[in-house]
């Protein structure tokens, strides 16, 4: 892969992939034309996975070890030569009996070292000739105890679950005269393997050379596991022979015992003239799950003339030729899903069929079918097999056994063909709103696809099951699910495939009271903590000590958004609210109030990079958006429902007390902030940590760098592995003004290694928001072809399908710039050069908006709605606002029209933004100063007006109260300490005191914003004007959060407290307009200044802008050497009037009033 852009994300780029690349992608299909070798075959086998969330399997080939070590030798292999074969495989055979095999050693590697940066070959020998054969079941799992040698061990995980490996029933060997037929020996001369992206189905077509006999050997399989019958597998095997006349050909059908965690309960075969049926029942030995795995199977023998077709080849120029439309709709009939199968039977040119009569046993590896014919040139062999997968904890064996057994031979009587048209049904309408399509690129179309695929086949749709990080394509991390689960698939899902998404807040749900106990043993009397890592619900043991709160706030991060996405609030009623109040009480547990903020102590963050420290800038901000949604639920439910509301308390066991401290500890929340980089640090204490002087942190060629230094040298650098703060971007882009995130981007970017696979979404979600389109499609490829190109070099071990619903939000999120502010959806799309047109779907408030993206103009459709919704209006590039009605499709520009002002953005003072801030402040003062008078026995004052302007207002405070102490001859109190508490006799004590009055007034009464002024904001950001805010006040940050509800109206934002640490003078000067300006990249003559009057301000500083906008009631009578404006309503102003009073070189001496 090829790259080259700018530093600054603008210059052009070229971003292909290698034209020798082994895997070949094309618009609806995966294909690999040479047969793997090395580490190569791991990765081959997981990237041509199948599966539909219950049930997956591994792309590995049909041929088995066993079938080369019993039947081409004639004998068993002994203990040492299976235990050796065993290590190379990961373990594909039946195990010794008593022997015992410890879960870190499954897959043949330490599965604590196998996480998301770990292992680079996936958790198995790179040089392995048979890959790693798997086959998962999501309810099947292990569990064993931990044993802690410390004396520490409250609150450690006692026991840990892992995913195990089902019986293999995909096992077919076939021998020509008692020859095995297998890559490891002979001739290969063609190996093919294509996965059909429409349908999920896995083609293989393999031609081998016997170098003995000088006969060459055609197999062609294909196989799928169904969507619309959860237990169900299918595989279609066929086998031709040339230059061979009569010679004795054998086909062994297995079902093959795979592991030692669990227990052999039942095995038989049952066999007529027809076909042949097995069964295998195990069950774990700790958690003992039960699992059946039942396989009905019919092979018959063709015979054709030599003037037929000898043999059906595996035609793929449907797909790859673009002969099928783009369309997802592409099913009428089953022959639609992929090539033919065969010749019609009636043709005049082929024999009747026979049926080959199987002979059918158990063995020590599992059960077998085998088949005996005679093969010449024009015949071909087919085994038919339907594979069962059925657990039951519950159930028992007599029970279990006789479902598996009834409902695998009655969908065999099916047959491949109607059960695979079933599937393909349930596949093209998942894909009429799943799909996105991309032009003109076939291998961005089809890895996107890809990904796609892979991610809805990982997802069992069944609340009873966890979601693996890794899907059901590996033994990397075992099957555990992760945080990063409800942080990007229930989004994607909530979008694409909205049941699905439920099912996994379900698992959620459902899990909660495991949740409560983890809680209880972290010494949290009330409440629920999610474990990072987790197959049941209970905790699993993670790879580094932490304190992982954020779990939580990201359960109800995906919890919001899928509720806003299909406007299903049933699942509220239904565990989620119960869900969200019980985990915000952990918040209250943890955290700590210190000089009037709420600081959480010890935590840590999604980076594993970086260990526990004060207020994680992640943690703190996903807990800010829990706290505040579970005060504005609360809110709704206590008007709405209050007999829900009551039961929800007293589950939970909460108060309306918790509620308050809740709306406090949001509204007070620490945000670290770092005044000299202006940079949002990783934590509290990560500015403080060394820069890693490593040039390899990029180009990762030593490897993730906890295997190759010591945890605390990690630890104690500037690095990460998933840049937090950008992900906290990514999640909530309305909470950073422009600059905010710019300036952490590129901080973040040059200290994140390149370990984890979800890092390439990450960049590429905030480098289109911040508009670099090169930066971002650069990302976005890396982010599709993550796996495709194994870019991450642990592939092989099983899919990152969280990084492949990444790339999702890569092009939703990042590229078409969807999201939600204030309940109304947001579009900014954008294209690079390399793409001419995408189209994907969006869900919001339970509608479905199809979105077509051209060079010039995009498209938005209101494909489906809810009866209650008669329109959606939406935003388009942040101005815009459009109305939808149902199939009625409204088209708009793709870029707003460019027109050249002579002016580059506009700076706010916030007194402008706020309306009667000035009244909270007299308020607040005159009680604070009130008090304070009284209680020092100056019973007969009483604050006024005049006094508050005179001495107050625009004034510093502590000149301000010592003359007003001076006037009344009152002893002038000490000035005290900065972090003296309100009810201190101190000057700083008075300003605190001053400060909570402020805030609790302004809580309390609300702070509108003045008439017209987002109006004109939108105006302003439609014509691509920047907008700034700033304020004298350190506590204007606030005032804005509170005032937006949190959302960033501002590109850049500059407060007192920030500007006191870079040396701003406030008035008479104007030192923060023009910083603030400087800032958004324009001049100062070229700004323009919005204030709550001039008075105050130096008129020489005044002048040096392009125009003062004055919004005092009572302005200021002066003349300026600049254009002045006064308005009453903001919301009069126009372009045209700013246009016409900002032309350069015009000078205006009078006023104009709006």
């Amino acid at each position: 892969m090829s790259s080259k852009a700018t530093e600054d994300g603008t210059g052009s780029t070229s971003v292909e992939r290698r034209i020798d690349a082994a895997i070949k992608v094309d618009r609806w299909e995966l294909r690999e034309d040479t047969l793997p070798v090395g580490s190569q075959v791991l990765v081959s086998e997981t990237l041509f996975s199948l599966g539909n969330g219950l049930v997956g399997v591994r792309g590995h080939s049909e041929e088995t070890q066993v079938g080369q070590n019993v039947h081409e030798r004639h004998h068993a292999p002994t203990r040492s030569q299976r235990a050796y074969n065993n290590s190379r495989r990961g373990g594909d055979i039946l195990p010794d009996k008593g022997r015992k095999r410890s879960p870190a050693s499954v897959g043949g590697k330490d599965w604590h070292h196998s996480h998301e940066h770990g292992d680079r070959n996936g958790g198995s020998s790179a040089n392995s000739p048979c890959g790693l054969r798997g086959v998962y079941f999501s309810g099947f799992y292990e569990q064993r105890p931990l044993m802690h040698p410390h004396s520490f061990s409250v609150g450690i995980s006692t026991k840990e679950g892992y995913r195990l490996r089902t019986p293999d029933a995909f096992c077919v060997d076939a021998f020509l005269s008692g020859e095995h037929i297998s890559a490891a020996q002979g001739t290969t001369q063609c190996h093919t393997r294509r996965l059909d992206l429409r349908t999920g189905e896995l083609h293989r077509r393999f031609v081998w050379f016997s170098n003995q006999q000088h006969r060459e050997i055609t197999i062609e399989s294909r196989r799928f596991v169904s969507a619309a019958r959860k237990n169900i597998s299918a595989m279609h095997y066929k086998m031709s022979v040339r230059n061979a006349h009569n010679t004795d050909v054998r086909l062994i059908s297995r079902t093959l015992l795979s592991a030692v965690e669990y227990d052999v309960e039942a095995m038989f075969t049952q066999s007529n003239i027809q076909d042949s049926m097995s069964v295998v029942l195990v069950r774990t030995r700790n958690s003992c799950r039960h699992l059946a795995i039942a396989s009905v199977e019919t092979c018959t023998s063709r015979s054709y003339s030599a003037g037929a077709q000898r043999f059906p080849s595996m035609d793929t120029s449907s797909t790859t030729q673009g002969a099928v439309s783009s369309d997802p709709a592409f099913m009428t009939s089953p022959s639609g899903a992929g090539p033919s199968s065969s010749v019609s039977p009636s043709s005049p040119a082929v024999v009747s069929p026979t049926t080959l009569t199987p002979s059918s046993r158990t063995t020590e590896w599992g059960t077998e079918a085998s088949y005996t014919s005679c093969i010449s040139d024009g015949v071909i062999i087919e085994l038919v097999k339907i594979i069962g997968h059925f657990g039951d904890e519950d159930a028992t064996t007599e029970e279990l056994l006789d479902v598996a057994t009834h409902q695998t031979r009655e969908v065999a009587a099916l047959g491949y063909e109607e059960l695979l048209a079933e599937h393909c049904y349930a596949m093209s309408t998942f894909w009429d709103t799943a799909d996105v399509r991309v032009e003109p690129k076939a291998d961005v179309q089809g890895a996107f696809r890809f990904n796609i695929l892979q991610t809805y086949m990982s997802t069992s749709g069944d609340p009873y099951y966890c979601f693996p990080t890794r899907g059901l394509t590996g033994d990397m991390l075992l099957g555990v699910q992760q945080w990063d689960v409800d942080a990007l698939i229930v989004p994607f899902l909530s979008h694409a495939c909205p049941k699905k998404a439920r099912a996994l807040l379900e698992f959620r749900i459902r899990t909660l009271n495991e949740a409560k106990d983890i809680a209880a043993d972290m010494s949290l009397p009330r409440g629920a903590l999610y474990p990072y890592r987790t197959v049941t619900g209970e905790r699993n043991p993670t790879p580094y000590c932490g304190a992982f709160l954020f779990v939580n706030a990201v359960v109800v991060y995906a919890l919001r958004e899928y509720v806003t996405a299909t406007s299903d609030t049933s699942i509220l009623v239904q565990g989620g609210a119960d869900l969200i109040f019980t985990t915000a009480l952990v918040w209250l547990q943890w955290g700590t109030w210190e000089k009037g903020l709420f600081h959480l102590r010890s935590v840590s963050g999604p980076d594993t990079y970086n260990d526990v420290a004060d207020n994680n800038f992640f943690t703190n901000l996903m807990a800010q958006m829990h706290l505040q949604w579970a005060v504005q639920l609360a809110v709704m439910l206590r008007q709405e429902n209050p007999e829900m509301w009551c039961g929800i308390m007293q589950r939970a066991q909460m108060t309306e007390n918790d509620i308050i401290a809740m709306d406090q500890a949001a509204t007070k929340m620490v945000l670290p902030f770092d005044g000299t980089y202006r940079i949002h640090p990783m934590d509290q204490s990560f500015m403080r940590k060394k820069r890693w002087g490593l040039t390899s942190l990029k180009d990762g060629a030593g490897g993730p760098l906890m295997s190759l230094y010591h945890p605390t040298v990690v630890y104690r650098h500037q690095v990460c592995c998933i840049p937090d703060v950008l992900l906290a971007i990514m999640l909530a882009p309305d909470r950073f003004s422009l600059d905010e995130a710019k300036a952490d981007f590129t901080f973040y970017e040059a200290v994140t290694a390149s370990d984890a696979a979800l890092r390439l979404a990450i960049f590429s979600v905030v480098a289109a928001q911040l508009r670099l389109p090169n930066k971002a499609m650069r990302y976005f490829h890396d982010a599709l072809f993550v796996d495709i190109d194994n870019l991450i070099g642990n592939s092989g071990g099983g899919l990152h399908c969280t990084a492949a619903a990444g790339s999702w939000s890569s092009m939703a999120v990042g590229i078409c710039g969807l999201r939600v502010a204030q309940g109304v959806l947001h579009f900014n799309p954008m294209l690079s050069e390399e793409m001419d047109e995408f189209e994907f779907h969006a869900r919001h408030r339970g509608c479905l908006v199809r979105v077509l993206v051209t060079q010039r103009l995009v498209t938005y459709t209101l494909v489906s709605a809810p009866e209650s919704v008669t329109d959606l209006m939406l935003v388009h590039a942040g101005a815009n606002r459009i109305t939808l009605r149902l199939n009625h499709p409204e088209t708009v520009r793709l870029f707003r029209e460019v027109r050249v002002f002579d002016f580059d953005c506009v700076v706010f003072e916030l007194d402008s933004v706020v309306k009667d801030i000035e009244d909270v402040h007299y308020q607040a003062w005159t009680q604070t100063l009130e008090e304070h008078f009284h209680q020092h026995g100056f019973s007969d004052f009483s604050m006024t007006k005049e006094l508050y302007l005179a001495y107050l207002r625009h004034v510093k405070p502590f000149y301000g109260l010592n003359e007003i102490f001076k006037k009344y001859n009152h002893p002038p109190p000490l000035t005290g300490e900065v972090d003296d508490t309100a009810e201190s006799n101190t000057l700083y004590g008075l300003c605190h005191r001053k400060l909570q009055l402020f805030r609790s007034y302004a809580t309390t009464h609300g702070m509108p914003m003045r008439e017209g002024v987002l109006q004109l904001i939108s105006l302003l950001r439609q014509y691509g004007i920047a907008v700034g805010c700033v304020s004298g006040s350190k506590n204007a940050r606030w005032v804005v959060n509170e005032t937006t509800k949190g959302s960033s109206i501002f590109d850049s934002f500059l407060e007192g407290k920030e500007g006191e640490s870079l040396g701003l003078r406030w008035r008479p000067e104007m030192d923060y307009f023009e910083a603030c300006a400087h800032r958004m990249d324009a001049a100062t003559n070229r700004a323009v200044v919005v204030m709550d009057g001039i008075d105050g301000f130096s008129k020489k500083a005044l002048e040096r802008f392009r125009m003062v906008i004055d919004v005092s009631p009572v302005p200021e009578e002066t003349t300026l050497a600049i254009p002045r404006v006064l308005a009453k309503n903001l919301g009069d102003i126009t372009m045209e009037t700013l246009n016409e009073y900002t032309v350069r070189g015009r000078v205006v001496n009078h006023l104009r009033e709006m």
